[in-house]
């Protein structure tokens, strides 16, 4: 008996955040994010004096997972 293939969207939801983490699409659009967010936030900051903000990346893989990260405020 042949088992078929686990499709792609079941191996997504078989890893890790960490390991979601590590693939290349992921890593690009992570990165790609945090500059957005930085962006972001130096503008907000130059207009709203005094503001607080809690920087979150977040990546979604397909429609099963998002990944997300805390981003350092520089």
């Amino acid at each position: 008996m042949v088992l078929p293939q686990t499709s792609e969207r079941e191996q997504v939801k078989q890893r890790s955040i960490e390991e979601l983490k590590q693939l290349k699409t992921v890593k690009e659009k992570l990165a790609e994010s945090e500059q957005q967010l930085l962006d972001y936030q130096t503008r907000l900051k130059s207009k709203y004096k005094g503001l607080r903000l809690q920087l979150i990346s977040v990546v979604a893989v397909s429609f099963e997972r998002v990944v997300w990260e805390i981003v350092k405020q520089k």
